[in-house]
């Protein structure tokens, strides 16, 4: 802990001035702006893949599709090999940049780089080596396709130093606040790894072709964000290594960060093992859908706990207050707008899973699609004290959480399915999300310099939340749900504009709609 201490003891040095620029990159305007093209940037694609999907498995083919997606996973696992140094260089920037250093942070920037393309050529290394095992003995693989497989796996494997090191350039530019840029590169990338395939698919189905020409303009991406990074570095040192901060501060920090990393996917998909192996895997499929449409809520906190995380980062040491104020408006907006959200899914969840698969999969997976929004809203609510307690310097505390929680759920899981089913699992799902979202709400309240809410009004909420969601899956009739959603949205309406925001907020508001409705009037008259 020696080192992750060192790293961040500027932080409670009350001595320490806030920069100007540090002030400017965590304007309240800013970030809101970031937060909206950070969004946009996750979103977009997804909407280009509920078109391509359909192609792409129509015009590979099933096997073929399988392969690219396995692909992509397994370059996705091997992601690890950067040990968290890229989110580790976003807090230790912003945090320079808070603090008037900027002259560090050329060399934490070239120092990290160095050291993730070393990272990314071990992993290279260990992906060639599994890369004919996972081929022709652990993937069930038509032969005709094994060669094919291979040389996929293989060009994945050599993309790693590049497809790793660009987490150190992402990193250094999440620090700056450069979101419109990432989230427009994001959007465009995004957009591009769909349509590419399908627009081949004119001419070839060849898998190396195909992944060849993704990982061209993701080479272009690569060149794209370096430009924009030399342009963002500190002209009178811009290809320094001289700096005071060694590369074993940020592996030290980085690391925390892999732990959580690591164990936080195994939480979200054991449970799908574990289904497979004590019940069926056709059940695996009855409880997968509810959960891979319900994790879509997932975008919107994620996208606002990117741009807040090295917000956090530059205020923590200096301006706590700052950090604090930012901390409560971010998490009373995330749980204002993704309230309604729940409260839809879980009350029209059996009409949304008949529309989407059919009403023989909606009688088998409705409870469980109400039982797992329950805890996602819980999850994306934890995003925001996430982001705090690891851009605060305290990635170790969530770290630690993950390792006590592992073998408990593992534990509940198991007890839960074998009497319950999918339920059960839903069930185990959803207690862990809350016990998160409760645990780092109290790491987040020890770390700043004051309460934000008292546990009285933070168990009323709770409360107030679970009666209402309770009632939401009620089996009402379908003119029912419909009354129901109406009476309850205008109810959490009046309640989030009188209690949740403050009287700031409530301002900014109201003047937001008065300034709209003042154009349409003027609209009108002109008209």
């Amino acid at each position: 802990m020696a080192a992750l201490h060192s790293l961040t003891e500027s932080r409670d040095d009350p001595n320490v001035p806030t920069s100007d620029r540090g002030q400017a990159l965590t304007n309240g305007a800013l970030l809101a702006r970031n937060a909206i093209w950070s969004i946009v940037g996750r979103a977009a694609p997804l909407l280009i893949a509920l078109i391509s999907i359909p192609i792409l498995i129509h015009g590979l083919g099933t096997a073929k599709y399988g392969v690219l997606n396995l692909g992509w996973v397994v370059v996705g696992y091997l992601n690890l090999f950067d040990f968290g140094l890229g989110r580790a260089l976003t807090m230790v920037v912003a945090e320079k940049l808070g603090t008037d250093q900027e002259r560090e942070v050329a060399p934490l920037f070239w120092k990290a780089m160095l050291s993730l393309v070393m990272l990314g050529a071990i992993g290279a290394l260990v992906g060639l080596v599994l890369s004919r095992w996972l081929a022709y003995s652990i993937l069930t693989i038509p032969d005709g396709m094994k060669v094919e497989t291979l040389h996929v796996f293989y060009l994945l494997s050599l993309w790693l130093p590049v497809q790793i090191s660009e987490s150190g350039l992402r990193g250094l530019l999440e620090a700056h606040q450069k979101f419109k840029l990432l989230g427009t590169l994001s959007m465009l990338m995004g957009v591009f790894s769909y349509l590419a395939p399908v627009s081949l698919l004119l001419f070839t189905h060849r898998l190396t072709i195909i992944i060849g020409v993704i990982l061209l303009a993701r080479g272009i991406l690569w060149i794209t964000l370096l430009i924009q990074c030399l342009q963002t570095l500190p002209a009178e040192n811009r290809f320094s290594l001289r700096g005071s901060v060694p590369i074993r501060s940020l592996l030290q920090v980085g690391g925390w960060m892999t732990i959580s990393n690591i164990l936080s996917p195994l939480m979200d998909f054991s449970d799908r093992f574990l289904i497979g192996a004590l019940l069926s895997v056709s059940a695996v499929a009855f409880y997968t859908a509810p959960f891979d449409l319900v994790i879509k809520m997932m975008i919107v906190p994620t996208a606002i706990a990117s741009v807040i995380f090295p917000a956090f980062a530059t205020n923590f040491g200096t301006a706590r207050n700052k950090a604090a104020d930012l901390f409560s408006r971010t998490i009373r907006t995330t749980y204002i707008v993704l309230l309604p959200v729940t409260i839809v899914v879980i009350l029209f969840a059996k009409e949304l899973l008949s529309l989407w698969l059919g009403r023989s999969f909606a009688d088998s997976s409705t409870h469980v699609f109400q039982i797992l929004a329950f805890g996602m809203l819980a999850k994306c609510v934890a995003e925001i004290p996430v982001a705090l307690v690891q851009g605060g310097g305290r990635a170790d505390l969530y770290a630690q959480l993950h390792m006590a929680e592992f073998p408990v759920y593992l534990l509940l899981m198991w007890m839960l399915v074998r009497p319950y089913g999918i339920d059960g699992a839903a069930i185990a799902w959803s207690c862990r999300a809350i016990l998160d979202a409760a645990m780092l709400l109290i790491f987040s309240q020890r770390m700043l310099t004051h309460r934000m809410a008292s546990t009285l009004q933070l168990l009323g909420i709770v409360a107030g939340t679970t009666a209402i969601l309770a009632l939401c899956a009620a089996p009402w009739p379908f003119a029912a749900k419909v009354l129901v959603f109406l009476t309850i949205i205008a109810g959490v309406a009046f309640t989030s504009f009188t209690r949740l925001i403050s009287d700031e907020e409530r301002r900014m508001l109201l003047t937001w709609v008065d300034t709209i409705n003042l154009r349409y009037l003027r609209k009108g008259a002109t008209s």
